[in-house]
C-alpha cells in the first residue's frame, strides 16, 4: 500500500495545470460516453457537477494552460525628442521660482538640523517616539535626520533601540538621538 501511494504521487503532477488536466480528462471521459447525438442536460453528469462547484464550464469553451493568465498586449515604445519649451514661460513666472525654492529649502541640511534642534530643546537625549510626527513633512524629516545621523556629520549621534514603534499615524523604528559633545 505504501509503494503504491508512493508511485502514485511521484508520478502524478501537482501544479495547476496538472489539477487542470485531471478535471478535464474526467469530464471528457464522462462525455465519451454519451451519444454523439446527445442534446440533453449536461447538468446531469456527476463530474461537470462537481468541476463546476469551482470552475465554470462551457459548451463552446475551452481551457488551457494560458486560460488562467491575462493576455499580454506587446507594444513598442519609442522615445521622441522632447518639445521645447519657451524660454519665457519661466524667465518671469515668480511663483514657479518660489515653489522650486521653497521645495529646495523644505528639505536641507539646514531644515533638518533646525527640526532636530526644536525637539531637542534643552534635552541631551531623546528618542524616536519624543518626536512627535504630525504631518507627512515631520516624518520625512525624520528619515533624513536618521539618515544623516548615521553617517555622522550632525551635532548629534543615532542608536539603533527596537524594530518597531507607532509615531501617530506611522510605525518607525525606534532611536536614540544624542547631542554630541557638552
Amino acid at each position: 500500500a505504501v509503494q503504491k501511494k508512493v508511485n502514485f504521487l511521484s508520478s502524478s503532477d501537482k501544479t495547476i495545470v496538472g489539477k487542470l488536466d485531471m478535471v478535464i480528462l474526467n469530464i471528457s471521459k464522462a462525455l465519451s460516453k454519451l451519444p454523439l447525438n446527445y442534446h440533453g442536460d449536461y447538468s446531469e453528469i456527476d463530474e461537470i457537477n462537481r468541476a463546476s462547484d469551482t470552475l465554470n464550464f462551457y459548451r463552446a469553451g475551452f481551457v488551457n494552460s494560458n486560460s488562467l493568465t491575462m493576455p499580454f498586449k506587446r507594444t513598442r515604445s519609442f522615445e521622441s525628442e522632447p518639445m521645447m519649451l519657451d524660454d519665457e514661460i519661466f524667465s518671469d513666472d515668480q511663483d514657479l521660482v518660489d515653489f522650486i525654492e521653497k521645495e529646495t529649502n523644505a528639505y536641507s541640511q539646514a531644515a533638518i538640523e533646525e527640526f532636530m534642534m526644536k525637539h531637542f530643546a534643552d534635552k541631551k537625549t531623546i528618542t524616536s517616539e519624543d518626536i512627535h510626527l504630525e504631518k507627512l513633512d515631520d516624518l520625512i524629516l525624520l528619515i533624513l535626520a536618521t539618515v544623516n545621523g548615521q553617517f555622522g556629520k550632525t551635532f548629534y549621534k543615532i542608536d539603533y533601540i527596537d524594530n518597531s514603534l507607532l509615531n501617530g499615524e506611522y510605525e518607525i523604528p525606534k532611536y536614540r538621538f544624542t547631542k554630541k559633545g557638552k
